[in-house]
């Protein structure tokens, strides 16, 4: 282990050390049962297995480009990146994570570099009880354009976990389309902190996807520093069975004259339980900002539990902001129209969730041009 990596792992077992477990009182834990999930994690995070190898890969589907660079983390400017990190709530999860031996890669797009074809990176939990800690960082260049997917998997093993940080640091006008896909099995569990900055005129579309697990719980935090900086935030999931699922967003404007935009799109049924809770943050001197967060949930249960709790803060004057969320049954004249084209029930029942749950997925692929 070299020198930065093993003062990165002290410092953050340092901070594990003086941070509190989310408890009930903790109000980015609000409806988030930490009693059962949090303390699960942390317990996990106490006695990890070893890292498989290759359990962290990433390939482009082009040809390899001078200015693209895929290395493991290590480099002491790499590690200061991850370790300023903000998660909403979870102080201690992440400097846990952060404590165990590295597991990730660091991305880094030099200057004015096009990437025309997409980077897949694949993060792969094995074994029964498996439990993997990734952390990427993507460092975009100033003018830089990359399209970037990645993907969290398990290898059919019970009860697997997975804890991964997510940083992105966008350069003046660069430009990252950045898709996260959280598929472990049906007895999976993950907890996603995520973390994007972006300079004057940088421009990131986001998109999350939680497919299949037990519990999920994302936390993305979206920095905006600079004027013109622009972000889009997708995120569309089906919920099901008594899976539960827990989404926290912060968007920040620290800048003049940036735009934001989140759109969290959730199908719960069954049991299942699906909670958003986000922020809009427009930091004193943040004039001009332009600011949307809205969260739609179609519910098909009424067992199903939905919790949204859209939040603003305006500290600076001239904004356009808006927040909200909706939540109602699926749309009964959709449905007959399918029928009455011959579609049956169950299958009509299911275009209607894809067809609400495409619209978030179109609006990012329309925004990157795919």
């Amino acid at each position: 282990m070299n020198d930065a990596l093993n003062h990165f792992r002290q410092q953050a077992a340092s901070r594990a050390e003086t941070l509190a477990a989310p408890d009930r009182l903790n109000e980015d834990w609000r409806y988030g049962r930490p009693a059962a999930y949090a303390a699960a994690v942390l317990d996990r995070l106490q006695t990890p297995p070893p890292v498989a190898d290759e359990a962290v890969t990433a390939t482009l589907a082009g040809p390899v480009l001078p200015g693209v660079s895929i290395q493991p983390l290590g480099k002491p400017e790499e590690l200061e990146h991850l370790a300023s990190v903000h998660s909403i709530g979870s102080g201690r999860i992440l400097a846990m994570q952060q404590s165990l031996p590295v597991c990730g890669l660091c991305i880094s797009i030099a200057p004015g570099c096009i990437v025309e074809h997409p980077i897949e990176i694949t993060c792969t939990v094995r074994g029964e009880m498996g439990l993997l800690s990734p952390s990427i960082l993507i460092l975009m260049g100033e003018g830089s354009k990359a399209t970037i997917r990645e993907i969290h998997r398990g290898d059919g093993g019970n009860s697997q976990m997975i804890v991964g940080v997510q940083k992105a640091v966008l350069a003046p006008h660069a430009s990252l389309s950045y898709e996260l896909v959280q598929e472990l099995g049906s007895t999976g569990r993950a907890m996603e902190i995520a973390e994007y900055r972006l300079a004057e005129g940088a421009t990131l579309n986001q998109l999350t996807r939680h497919l299949h697990t037990e519990w999920a719980r994302q936390e993305t935090t979206c920095v905006l520093t600079g004027r013109e900086a622009r972000a889009e935030l997708f995120s569309a999931n089906a919920v099901d069975g008594s899976r539960v699922l827990d989404q926290r967003t912060r968007q920040i404007h620290s800048s003049p004259g940036a735009y934001s935009n989140l759109l969290y799109k959730n199908v719960v049924g069954d049991t299942a339980t699906a909670t958003f809770a986000g922020m809009i943050l427009v930091e004193p001197g943040a004039h001009e900002t332009d600011a949307y967060q809205a969260n739609r949930n179609m519910m098909l249960s009424e067992q199903a539990s939905i919790n949204s709790l859209p939040g603003l803060e305006i500290l600076a004057d001239g904004v356009k902001c808006s927040h909200g969320s909706a939540t109602s049954p699926m749309d009964e004249e959709q449905l007959f129209y399918l029928q009455s084209r011959g579609i049956p029930e169950e299958q009509a029942q299911r275009l209607v969730a894809e067809g609400f749950l495409h619209d978030a997925v179109v609006r990012f692929r329309g925004e990157t041009g795919e």
